[in-house]
Order: C-alpha cells, then structure tokens, then sequence
C-alpha cells in the first residue's frame, strides 16, 4: 500500500511538472512556477531517552512522520528526517534556541527548510521541542515546546508540532481593489493536498513582510533579506471567493509596501509561534542604553474599540504585552499624556521587541519647570493685584504719600524682562539632539511667554503711575484754586 502511495504521489507531481514545462534549472528557473514548488524539508531528529526506548523511538517516528505527512500534506512537502547524532545532538538536546545558521552547516543544493527537533523523555512526559530555519528568508522560526504524557500520542503530537513549525512562504502584490490589503501567492499553492484540511494559509494567521535581494540567476545576495519592519500581513476572510488569500496590512504608517524594483523580491513567511507574553524594551531613540521609565503603553486588538491600559513601564523601561482576540494588536506608548508611538505587535512571535523612541525626559523636566515658573507668575500675578488695588484706594483717599510707597514697592516686584531672562537659561539649559521632542520643547517655551505677555503686561503698571501723576496734579490745581480763592 505505501509503494502504490509513493508511486501515485510520484506521477501527480512529474504531471504536474510537465504541465507547466518545468524541468532542472536554476533557481531562477524555479521562480517562474512559485505555486508548484513544494517545500524541501530536512528534519534532524534527537532522542534522549532510555535503553531501548530510544532504539524504538529511533526506528519508528521517522517513517510514522514521513506516512503521516504523505497521507495530511502530499506533494507540497518534501520530507527527508535524518537522526541526529555526535556533537549536533548534544547541541540540541541542550537547547535549539542557542543555534544560529553556522551551525547548521552545508546544506544540500535542493533544502529549504531545516527542522531541529527534539525529544527527551523526562518523568513528567516526553519533552518536544522545534524550531525551523528557512534558508529562503534565511530566518529563524520560534522554538516551539510540547509535553506529552501519553506515550501513545508521541507519534502524533511529534507530526503536530512539525506541522506547526514550518512556516509557509508567500508573495505578495498590491490588492486592485483595496489599497490597505495585498494579494498573497503562497509557495506550492498549486500542487494538490492528500489531505483536505490542510491549508497554508487560512483567516487570522500572521505574515511577515520581507524584501529579498538577489542576484542576476536567482541566488539570495549575502545578507540579502530585510523585514519591512513594524509591518504585518494578516489573513482575512475575502469578501468574494477568491483564488489567493487575501492579507490586510496592519503597520505603523499608511503604505508601507512598495513595488518591487529589479531583483527585489517581495515576500512574507508566517508566523508560526504559540501564543504567549511579549516584552517590550522602550528605549531612547538618541541613546539606546537609556531604558525609558513611567511612559503610559496601552494596547488594543485590531478592529476593536476598546483600549486596555497596560499601566507604565518599569524601571527597565518594560511593559508586557499578553495576547489579545487577535494576532496582530496595536500598542500605543504615550509619555504624560503624549502619543509617541502607535506599533502593531504579534505577541509571542518574540519575546522581547526593543522600540526606540523619543526621549520625552527632558520635556518633561521642561514642563516641571516651566509649570513651576508658572506657579511663580501666578503668584505675582496676585501680589501685583494686591498692590494695585491698594494703590488706587490710597489713591482715592489722597494719600499719595501712601501711594508713592506702594508704587515703589510695585516697581521692585520681578517683571516681565526678568522672567524671559530666566526662561532664555532654561531654554539653553534643556536641550536635546531629538528633533522631534526639541520642536516640542521650544512650543512649550513660545507658549509660556506668550503667557508672560499677557499677565506681566507692564502697560498695567505704566497706566497706574498716569493714573497717580494725574490724581496728584488734579490735587494741587485744587489747592491753588483754593488758596486764590481765600487770598
């Protein structure tokens, strides 16, 4: 039965080949039949566990896989499970978060993907771990974790979580009809499925955009790939039946993708991680050691409403993000009431994202001190209405001796001039290489003295001595008018 299998697989994919008049080639060559190029997967597999239980375990998961791939997947995955042996199983079974792409080795010209997987038996259950490199996107996947206290579900649970850690690949291209979503060509999209529930893609999965650089025959230029950063892909349901998935973009800015120019490839892997808390790590923008501490993060799930307050950051400058309704949710960090940053994030994809933002520090020592500059005009402010007040009824009652006093007391109060002297040092004091939290620094000074102008006004001041000079010379006219009157 697995021969005819085998032998019925092999003759779906040569007709499907000869259809499109594929033949060996280049890679180049490949690109041109993207839907009908399966996945080329290399599974190393590490088993720790006792006697002859890891014996067993070495002959039978590699072929239960290999069976249970053919029979749910097909032709769209290319299988080959080797077990791992010598110092790379010592290095997974330590830990396959540590592996970085040097120490996989060489490769074979036709791999796509490589699988580290492990087991452990432990006596809580059987310990799985896998994590995938794409050699494609030359990226790294999550590791992913499973526990398994039934012996009998290990064959099972091992397809499961291979099946969940290697990540499908994609191109994108604008949608015609909605510039805020693209249209995504799935990898092997083309070859037929044995199994009907498979699917690559499906509503409410996570793409990461990417740009890919090659050369003239298609191979990847060394460090080739860049991540349109802050930007994801996330598939929804179209709404008309259509071909291809359809992706909306979520991202910081309106248009993040643009066309593709020469040999830059736009494409997008998914996002295969479990759901999990995701820290974020706010850092100055200027400085990227300076953790930034007390800013506001609140966080909100696509196409909702409500915003839940996740309260402020610590003194590490973190604030955990725990998953939401859906994948994709938006982050919005605000310093005393200021928004700084709208980001979408896909917690558990990584365990800690760094954003760099602007260092509103020192605007708010600016606004410290300017509020309690403010408080002081404010308090002369009143003083001076003290002193005015009493300046007219003394006025009034020709006490202008009385009044002079006042007047001269008035004078020596602190002015307009001195305090836009003392807001020119702090202008000079408060000062930052970002420009965007200078120009709101220097609004802050323009406000304040466009306040000094309008309470420290010293017209006021000017028209009481008037007021005064008159008062006095319509009291002496007085007093001569009298004195000629009597003489």
């Amino acid at each position: 039965m697995r021969v005819i299998f085998h032998i019925s697989t092999l003759i779906c994919l040569l007709a499907l080949l000869a259809a499109r008049g594929v033949g060996v080639g280049r890679a180049a060559d490949r690109a041109e039949v993207w839907g009908g190029e399966p996945y080329r997967i290399h599974v190393q597999l590490a088993i720790d566990a006792p006697g002859e239980l890891a014996d067993q375990l070495a002959a039978e998961l590699p072929d239960y896989l290999h069976d249970r791939v053919n029979t749910s997947i097909g032709i769209v995955w290319r299988l080959k499970t080797q077990l791992a042996t010598g110092p790379l199983r010592h290095q997974m079974l330590r830990g396959v978060d540590s592996f970085a792409a040097e120490d996989l080795g060489d490769s074979a010209p036709d791999e796509d993907k490589r699988l580290l997987v492990s087991i452990r038996a432990t006596p809580w259950g059987d310990e799985l771990t896998a994590r995938e490199f794409d050699r494609y996107a030359e990226r790294w996947g999550p590791t992913l974790r499973r526990t398994v206290r039934q012996r009998d579900a290990l064959p099972e649970q091992l397809f499961g979580i291979v099946e969940q850690a290697v990540a499908p690949l994609a191109r994108y291209r604008p949608d015609p009809k909605n510039p805020q979503q693209v249209v995504l060509e799935l990898r092997g999209a083309d070859l037929p499925r044995s199994g009907p529930d498979f699917t690559s893609a499906k509503p409410g999965d996570v793409f990461q955009p990417m740009l890919r650089r090659s050369t003239r025959d298609g191979a990847l230029v060394p460090g080739g790939v860049a991540v349109v950063s802050w930007t994801y892909l996330e598939v929804i349901e179209p709404t008309e039946r259509a071909a291809q998935p359809i992706g909306r973009i979520r991202s910081v800015t309106q248009r993040p993708l643009g066309g593709r120019h020469g040999r830059v490839e736009q494409v997008a892997i998914g996002l295969r991680n479990d759901p999990g808390d995701l820290t974020l790590e706010l850092r100055s923008r200027i400085d990227r050691e300076k953790p930034l501490v007390g800013y506001e993060v609140s966080a909100q799930d696509v196409d909702e409403q409500a915003i839940r307050p996740l309260g402020k950051s610590n003194a590490a400058g973190e604030a955990t993000v725990s998953p939401g309704k859906s994948a994709v949710q938006f982050v919005y960090v605000k310093s005393d009431g200021v928004m700084l940053a709208r980001l979408p994030v896909v917690p558990g994809a990584d365990e800690r994202v760094t954003v760099p933002l602007p260092d509103d520090d020192v605007r708010l020592r600016v606004g410290a001190r300017l509020s309690a500059l403010r408080e002081d005009v404010v308090d002369l402010v009143a003083r001076r209405t003290i002193f005015m007040a009493r300046v007219r009824q003394e006025i009034e009652a020709k006490n202008f001796d009385a009044a002079r006093e006042l007047l001269e007391s008035l004078d020596e109060l602190p002015g307009q001039t001195q305090f836009s002297l003392a807001l020119d040092r702090e202008a000079r004091r408060f000062r930052t290489d970002d420009v965007q939290v200078q120009r709101r620094i220097d609004r802050l000074f323009t406000e304040t003295r466009t306040a000094l102008g309008k309470f420290l006004d010293p017209q006021a001041i000017g028209a009481l001595h008037e007021e005064f000079r008159r008062a006095q010379e319509l009291e002496e006219e007085t007093r001569s008018e009298g004195d000629k009157k009597t003489s």
